[in-house]
Formats: C-alpha cells, structure tokens, sequence
C-alpha cells in the first residue's frame, strides 16, 4: 500500500508541474529542473547495489523526464513558425531515436574492437 501512495504523489507532483507550467507560462525553470534531476540520479546508479535504490533512482529519474517532457514541448512549439508544428516535432523524435541508436551502435563497435574478452567489458 505505501508503494501505490508513492506513485499517487509522485503523479500528483508531475501533474502540478504541468499546471503551474500551463497557467503561468513558467517553462525554461520547469525544463531546467527536470533535466538537473536526470543528470544527478543517472550517475548515481552505477553506486545503487540494491533494487530497492535502483528503483528509487528511475523512479526519481522518470519524474524528473514527466516534468521536462511537457516544458520541452512548449518551448518547441513556440519556436514553431507557419504552423509546421508536425514537422518540427517528427524532426526533434527522428534526431532523438538517431542519438539513442548512434550512442548503442557506438558502444557496440567500442566493445568488439576494444574488448579482448569479457572481463574486460566488465
């Protein structure tokens, strides 16, 4: 039961992120914010040696996405000029996937080239 209360707050959080976002056009703090908790728990990780601190930092990290996701929107929408709103957001996934599959491919070629066995990798 604690845990459904966790996640019901932290829904509750995100969603008033929105809100405030919404009705006072506060978005670059809200984007800042939600980035700086990304980039402190994503390190952190690496330290966790339980999945009780694993869970909390992708749970942390998740809200700290939630609450960037909705500002990052705006901010690109208000940029968006002539109304080619489509197309600038289908550019801004396509370039996000091409990241996510060149930093993968990436690592990939880093470990069959480099990794003479694997303990090496490890």
């Amino acid at each position: 039961m604690k845990e459904v209360k966790l996640i019901w707050l932290i829904v509750q959080r995100v969603l008033l992120f929105g809100y405030i976002s919404d009705k006072y056009q506060i978005v670059k703090p809200f984007y800042i914010f939600g980035c700086f908790i990304s980039a402190i728990t994503q390190p952190l990780l690496a330290f966790s040696t339980t999945f009780l601190s694993v869970s909390l930092l992708r749970g942390v990290d998740r809200m700290g996405k939630a609450i960037r996701s909705s500002s990052k929107d705006v901010l690109i929408s208000n940029y968006v000029k002539d109304k080619k709103h489509g197309k600038i957001f289908g550019f801004y996934k396509m370039m996000d996937i091409a990241g996510e599959l060149s930093g993968a491919f990436l690592i990939f070629l880093i470990f069959k080239f480099i990794a003479e066995d694997e303990m090496t990798i490890r």
